[in-house]
């Protein structure tokens, strides 16, 4: 029998619109991490901040997998997916952000306490995007599925 586990990880970016450039003339951070998992089984998923975002721009979300348990888990899918932004007009669609699918070699077969570098998503900003979403935080959940290797 294989035991189904999943990791969670909510990636808030601001998107600077306006008076930001592609160059990314930023100060301070423009995303901030933060991980769970769920079940009984689980791992994380950890990404790097993308900076300079400004309508037309594509960055990558670079991937970090932890797995924290004593087992070795197979990793078997990681996406992400656009749940919520910061300010009012500015609706969580692909019109204001998108993210892309999973760019890496899977499945990955993850050792016990083992953290491993394996791919990304890119989160692109339409020329689309609304004026609205100018300072706005855009929350995006990356989630994948591994089973326990073993059984």
């Amino acid at each position: 029998m294989r035991v189904f586990v999943a990791a969670t990880t909510i990636v808030m970016s601001t998107a600077l619109l306006g008076g930001a450039s592609p160059s990314g003339g930023t100060s301070g951070p423009e995303m901030v991490l933060t991980h769970g998992a769920y079940r009984h089984y689980g791992f994380t998923i950890s990404g790097t901040s993308p900076r300079g975002l400004y309508p037309g721009a594509v960055k990558p979300i670079r991937l970090t997998l932890v797995n924290p348990s004593a087992f070795s888990l197979r990793v078997t899918a990681v996406r992400g997916r656009l749940t919520a932004t910061s300010r009012p007009g500015c609706r969580p669609i692909s019109s204001n952000l998108s993210i892309g699918g999973f760019t890496g070699r899977l499945p990955i077969t993850m050792r016990p306490a083992s953290r491993k570098s394996v791919g990304s998503v890119a989160v692109s900003m339409p020329n689309s995007v609304a004026n609205a979403c100018q300072g706005a935080t855009f929350t995006i959940l990356l989630t994948g599925d591994a089973t326990k290797v073993g059984r």
